[in-house]
């Protein structure tokens, strides 16, 4: 990320200073079911356009049971033969420690791999079977 988009890195690395141009941000206030119970999350949605791409941050900082705090990077880089599609993800958690952590972790990884491996797959047919894709912009529901 730091060589294809430095503004960012830099600001991710100090937020709230140095917010660069382009930059966009909305707070949530998210209500869902988890495990069968409500679940409240305070989310920060940033996004910003570089370099004919874009990067998508969301950062849950407050989560009020299932996990401690996420930060997931993703988005679009222009290359000769089309776009590069990147996602980046970390979950810290204090639910999975002690005996058996270092398994209950690789089966955690592989079960969102796999969760995130059909939204990517499903996302490629989406696009493919509509090639007229909006600019990217707030327009387009970045932050929505």
């Amino acid at each position: 990320m730091n060589n294809y988009a430095p503004a960012l890195w830099q600001l991710l690395l100090a937020y709230p200073r140095g917010k660069p141009k382009g930059f966009e941000e909305k707070f949530y206030l998210l209500r869902y079911e988890l495990d069968g119970r409500p679940n409240y999350t305070l989310r920060h949605r940033m996004a910003f356009p570089f370099s004919g791409g874009v990067a998508l941050v969301d950062r849950d900082f407050y989560v009020s049971h299932g996990y401690n705090a996420s930060q997931a990077i993703s988005g679009l880089i222009p290359v000769p033969e089309g776009t590069v599609v990147f996602s980046r993800n970390r979950v810290s958690t204090d639910q999975i420690g002690g005996f058996g952590s270092a398994m209950k972790r690789g089966i955690g990884r592989g079960v969102m791999a796999k969760q995130l491996t059909e939204i990517f797959q499903r996302s490629r047919a989406s696009y493919q079977q509509n090639m007229s894709a909006a600019p990217i912009s707030d327009s387009a529901g970045l932050l929505r």
